[in-house]
């Protein structure tokens, strides 16, 4: 047989045995099903604390904030300088910001477990 390039050294190969080929060459770079399940089990697993860790780690700052605030408020009460009042007051009003943000925080936390259980 002439090609373009020359004579074709190759001798002539039947349908079935390309096939053959082609298919050994498929398992031999393919993965088994107990793999792919793990594979995918695990991608998922990642996915969801990916999309978690982001907004959880945000209201995980935000409390710690609101705890070094009422460390600073404790401190300027204890050093008189603002009256038992206003510390009573802005004490509050910083702990019911903290419980917020720990109920979002608790919604968030489910939300993915819940997700996790339905795979």
């Amino acid at each position: 047989m002439y090609k373009k390039k020359g004579k074709c050294n190759e001798p002539f190969l039947r349908e079935e045995a390309l096939i053959e080929r082609i298919n050994e060459a498929i398992k031999r770079v393919s993965m088994d099903d107990k793999l792919k399940a793990f594979l995918f089990k695990r991608i998922d697993e990642e996915s969801i604390n990916t999309a978690t860790s982001s907004p959880t780690s945000s209201l995980n700052n935000q409390i710690n904030e609101i705890d070094r605030k009422l460390n600073i408020l404790l401190d300027a009460y204890l050093n008189q300088v603002i009256s038992k009042e206003e510390y009573k007051r802005k004490k509050l009003s910083l702990l019911n910001e903290k419980l917020e943000i720990k109920e979002k925080l608790t919604y968030l936390e489910s939300r993915g477990k819940v997700w996790l259980e339905i795979l």
